[in-house]
């Protein structure tokens, strides 16, 4: 009989912790410019992906889109500390396939550009905290092109909108 009422307990603690957890809005945004023709004229940066996912305080988290030849993913877990400061650990990476065919030892392959962030950081809710970025320039036939991107993290609470 304590058994039942123990195993009734678990079960209603498990279904109320659940049930008031809060919801938190994950979204991670890529911006700046590629490959882009070096000139007296600075590129204007933009958004260049963005991916979102919602998690729950010490849960994991697991999200991965694709678009045409790019796939972003992102994972990892949202951690609040005794203080109440909030913690991430966050596996992000972004992956493009090369339309050009290279024929190689094993037959074709596709080239793959790919960026990624692998970190653990603290961060205030409603504000945009740096992951990296990068920042480079090559010369292919004569043209130099620059490159400068960063990652951008922002957390908020998560609201649905009503329909």
């Amino acid at each position: 009989m304590l058994r039942s009422y123990l195993l009734v307990f678990l079960v209603i603690t498990l279904a109320c912790s659940n049930l008031f957890a809060e919801d938190y809005l994950i979204r991670i945004e890529t911006i700046g410019f590629r490959d882009k023709q070096v000139s007296r004229k600075q590129p204007v940066p933009k958004t260049l992906e963005s991916i979102e996912v919602v998690a729950r305080v010490n849960q994991s988290f697991h999200a991965t889109s694709t678009f045409g030849d790019q796939k972003i993913s992102i994972s990892g877990k949202l951690e609040q500390e005794t203080n109440g400061d909030f913690c991430i650990r966050i596996n992000f990476s972004s992956i493009e396939e090369s339309q050009i065919v290279i024929p190689g030892l094993d037959g074709q392959k596709l080239p793959i550009s790919s960026s990624g962030v692998k970190t653990k950081t603290r961060f205030k809710l409603n504000t945009p905290t740096s992951l990296g970025g990068i920042n480079s320039t090559s010369t292919e036939g004569g043209k130099e092109t620059s490159t400068s991107t960063q990652s951008i993290l922002t957390v908020v609470k998560y609201a649905p909108e009503d329909d």
